[in-house]
């Protein structure tokens, strides 16, 4: 991905482009329970029309210009897919087969594995129609690489914008759209046959196709991670997962998508007044995050690997260390996560430590200062105000609810983990950034829209510069804005 170097699989072998990803594929939809797959022929595949139309088309070998598609089911069809109606609920996704015999793995669109469904994914539904009957399957899109018009970080784009089009309804980006947005700029070599792409051209393409990117360093060795807090490597894409936009992340020569996370084994050492380094140390190296290669196919773990997916892997860094995380953040978020929740934590802590010193609300003087964690997320102001109702009293809902809202903002939360952990309604306190405010603001500026703690909650009207205000007696800790699991929390 730098500049000067070229994608690590012109080392490969055609017939090991696409292997990997194809028996992944299969292997997703074997662990969740297929008994069943129907082969649409002669499909034809808008994705791979743009490719063949494009390149395909222009070689002296003759390919098809028709794909297969291959639908999976947890349910036996009968012949003639008469029960087709009936098994519809059982639908786990689809791949389109390009006639690529190096690199069959086209459009994919597969349900999770089973023991993935209490991970943060960045999750999206599709529909399809079969026979006049629509099917949905829920997942993350995925396509692999051919190696010569769509390289892997064309991939990731691809993957990147087909998301925020089920999504958002964003506009529908081709293959050849993918590459035209990516074209010029700091060239590392051929552009067909494509050689890869450079970071300048990844950025630039991300702004084409309608996102608003920002390069977020990573740290280099895990004892970096650790120490970072912040801006330790599993928060900075679990910010994002939280947010449900997936982001590309790469390393000298070859770029992934990451979709999601988890928490695999123990998160926490349950001892309080143990050390933080300890803490943190145990809940960051228990964080699993889901990615998906182009080469290596969908869904893939990152812990317990031995490759360049795995961080901490013991690879040589130069060639192998996660050098960035490139979020496809929509076209109005201009602030990151990362710039989101520094904001956030300073006003809420110096909010928090003020009342806790006076003495005069007891819902912050019960937070013990190791207890006190944030989680960040941005959505949209249409969402946030649908769930105040559900998550707070009458008055602090109506106060959300008459406020100006920009089409996206940054929640960030203050959450005490010893109740996160049991269970309960954890959030005491918590802002809203406005995610299309100066990304230098501080936080004492217009940046900051609202914030409450403990149930005294004030906003600044930017239509007026009034100061709107509501203060609840004794406002209990509530429940999260986003849905799922609260628990366990990255420490940082």
């Amino acid at each position: 991905m730098d500049a000067s170097v070229q994608p690590a699989q012109n080392s490969r072998t055609p017939m090991q482009l696409g292997a990997p990803a194809l028996n992944r594929v299969l292997e997703v939809a074997r662990l969740g329970g297929a008994r069943s797959a129907f082969v649409e022929w002669r499909y034809i595949d808008i994705d791979f029309r743009s490719e063949h139309s494009f390149f395909y088309s222009t070689t002296f070998r003759r390919y098809p210009s028709i794909c297969q598609r291959v639908h999976f089911f947890a349910a036996e069809l009968t012949a003639g897919l008469g029960n087709l109606s009936e098994i519809a609920d059982t639908y786990l996704g689809y791949v389109v087969m390009r006639p690529l015999p190096t690199s069959p793995v086209g459009r994919t669109m597969l349900s999770p594995p089973p023991h993935l469904k209490s991970a943060i994914l960045c999750s999206t539904t599709d529909e399809v129609h079969l026979r006049g009957v629509t099917l949905s399957v829920t997942g993350v899109p995925f396509v692999g690489q051919d190696g010569q018009y769509l390289r892997c970080s064309h991939s990731c784009l691809w993957s990147a914008s087909y998301h925020a089009h089920l999504q958002r309804r964003s506009p529908r980006h081709l293959p050849r759209d993918v590459r035209e947005a990516a074209m010029g700029g700091e060239v590392v070599g051929r552009q067909t046959p494509h050689e890869g792409l450079s970071v300048a051209q990844l950025l630039s393409a991300l702004q084409n196709l309608g996102f608003s990117p920002e390069r977020v360093p990573l740290p280099r060795t895990r004892e970096d991670s650790v120490r970072s807090e912040t801006s330790s490597l599993p928060s900075t894409f679990a910010r994002y997962a939280n947010s449900g936009i997936p982001t590309i992340a790469y390393n000298r020569s070859h770029s992934w998508l990451v979709i999601g996370y988890y928490f695999a084994g123990p998160p926490e050492v349950k001892d309080h007044d143990t050390p933080n380094k300890q803490l943190q140390t145990s809940n960051h190296d228990a964080t699993c995050l889901v990615v998906h290669d182009d080469v290596q196919g969908p869904y893939l773990e990152s812990l317990g690997r031995d490759d360049y997916l795995n961080p901490w892997a013991n690879l040589d860094y130069e060639r192998s260390g996660w050098r960035a995380a490139i979020p496809a953040l929509p076209s109005k978020v201009y602030i990151t996560a990362e710039r989101a929740e520094w904001l956030g934590r300073e006003r809420l802590t110096f909010i928090i430590d003020k009342l806790s010193a006076a003495a005069q609300h007891n819902c912050c003087t019960r937070i013990p200062k190791n207890r006190l964690r944030y989680r960040t997320h941005v959505t949209t102001g249409a969402k946030f105000k649908q769930r105040v109702a559900d998550r707070l009293p009458s008055e602090l809902a109506d106060f959300y609810r008459t406020m100006h809202l920009p089409k996206y903002l940054w929640v960030v939360e203050a959450i005490d983990e010893e109740l996160a952990k049991n269970d309960k309604p954890c959030v005491v306190g918590e802002a809203l950034i406005d995610a299309t405010a100066h990304h230098l603001a501080s936080a004492d500026s217009p940046a900051l829209l609202a914030r409450n703690v403990g149930g005294d909650a004030k906003a600044t009207s930017l239509d007026h510069q009034e100061t709107l205000s509501v203060v609840l007696d004794d406002l209990k800790p509530y429940p999260s804005a986003l849905t799922g699991p609260v628990y366990p929390l990255i420490r940082n």
